[in-house]
This record gives C-alpha cells, structure tokens and sequence, in this order.
C-alpha cells in the first residue's frame, strides 16, 4: 500500500468516524455533508470524492457498523495445571 492510499483509507475513516458521532445526536435525515466536513476537518469536495453521495456515505457508515459488529473472535484456550 502506498503513503496515498493510507493516506486516503485515514481520511475515509475519519469521515466514517465523525458520521457516526454526528449520528448519535441527530436522524440521518438531518445529518448535512457541510456538518460532517466541519467535524471531520476535510473539505467538502473531499467527502463527495471517496463517498459520492449522503446516501452512499450512510452506506458505507452502516457497513462498516455490521463489519464491526460480526468480526469473527478467536478462542484462546487456557492451560489446566
């Protein structure tokens, strides 16, 4: 992976991130991509750039929930003395 791409997967987290913030305290539908551009500290034209639309942004943001949410774990097994 290049510095640009871990570059862009920080951005896109961070965005991820101020999305769900922002979501704890509002609906979805009041949820502004101005609003996430001021909390995440990224422009406007960034946010359209990795996500395209609000709806695809709140696509993503529920993906990430359930991926989140269904990681596989593992089991560590304890020795018997």
């Amino acid at each position: 992976m290049t510095w640009r791409d871990e570059q862009a997967l920080r951005t896109r987290e961070r965005i991820l991130d101020s999305v769900v913030s922002l979501l704890a305290e509002a609906h979805p539908a009041a949820l502004s991509i101005p609003e996430v551009s001021r909390h995440s500290g990224v422009s406007i034209a960034t946010i359209y750039r990795h996500f395209g639309t609000k709806e695809q942004l709140l696509d993503a943001t529920a993906m990430r929930g359930r991926r989140r949410q269904t990681r596989p774990f593992v089991l560590i097994p304890t020795l018997e003395i």
